[in-house]
């Protein structure tokens, strides 16, 4: 992960309100090797992210219309599974309450296993 930014700056077209409160933005840069298989159909989505609020609580439903709003599409990390020898860069928003905490990342391969993933702190405002 490149940056993570905290009720960043819109540059989108038709920005709302987030609906849990407040926007997380992260920014990727995903580079895949020439090994890697298109028929894994690997990609990173919102859906697999969660964030522990300095109150302990998990919060889940960070998918939003109104976080994506935020970015035009063109600044979106790409929604499509990546290619072999690739680089894709981009955003990717989440809508939550908290503005501290820890961003977990769980995708699913790794939640068969039932570990594994990654975790960043939010950074003070």
């Amino acid at each position: 992960m490149d940056a993570i930014e905290v009720d960043p700056k819109c540059t989108g077209e038709f920005v709302e309100k987030p609906e849990h409160g407040h926007r997380i933005v992260l920014t990727f840069t995903v580079k895949t090797t020439p090994q890697f298989r298109a028929d894994q159909g690997w990609l990173i989505t919102g859906h697999d992210f969660a964030i522990v609020g300095p109150d302990g609580v998990t919060e889940t439903a960070l998918v939003t219309g109104a976080a994506f709003m935020c970015h035009n599409q063109q600044e979106w990390l790409p929604t499509s599974p990546f290619a072999p020898a690739s680089t894709y860069r981009g955003k990717l928003p989440l809508d939550t309450r908290n503005t501290s905490g820890t961003i977990t990342y769980r995708p699913p391969l790794f939640g068969i296993a039932g570990n594994g993933g990654w975790e960043w702190q939010i950074p003070a405002q």
